[in-house]
């Protein structure tokens, strides 16, 4: 328990989320700390760090494996309820490279191109009842500026209902 706990509040510190003010004191309190990093990733203020929240998150258990998994992207179960914007999280899912150029566990490199850097999730609720606004601010030549974000119906191979939420980063170079 003091191991999952200390992890957290590491990440809380890596992370430096400034709303995660003290180290969870439970494992309800990981849960809810754990969700709140999450909740302002997918915010998409700043560029989104997959790794390092997924990796906690497996790490201490709130996450587990599935069998769908493409092109290096891992497809995440919470172990057990997390809430986001107030509604239930079905999915985890992300990816990223490090800034050398190297890809990490849990992410692999798929063949072809590499996938785009981002933190998704998938609530069990429909977009219209969720309480996020997309992050997305329009520069030259209509290209969007990183980091941005979108929320959409869901209609993915692994899950065909519910709301999807992605913060798009910039990749590494």
């Amino acid at each position: 328990m003091k191991s999952i706990l200390g992890a957290l509040f590491t990440l809380s510190v890596l992370i430096s989320f400034s709303s995660i003010a003290a180290p969870p004191k439970n494992s309800s309190d990981a849960v809810f700390a754990a969700a709140k990093a999450l909740e302002n990733q997918l915010n998409c203020i700043k560029n989104p760090e997959p790794g390092k929240i997924i990796r906690a998150m497996l790490t201490n258990g709130m996450l587990k494996k599935t069998k769908f998994n493409a092109d290096g992207i891992p497809v995440l179960a919470p172990t057990s309820d997390i809430y986001l914007y107030g509604k239930k999280v079905k999915f985890v899912t992300g990816w990223e490279i490090e800034s050398d150029g190297s890809v990490k566990k849990p992410f692999s490199r798929g063949p072809g191109t590499s996938p785009p850097h981002f933190i998704a999730v998938l609530l069990d609720a429909n977009p219209r009842d969720v309480h996020y606004m997309e992050r997305k601010t329009k520069i030259a030549d209509d290209n969007i500026e990183y980091p941005y974000s979108s929320i959409e119906e869901t209609d993915s191979y692994y899950e065909k209902s519910g709301t999807t939420i992605t913060c798009y980063g910039e990749p590494a170079r």
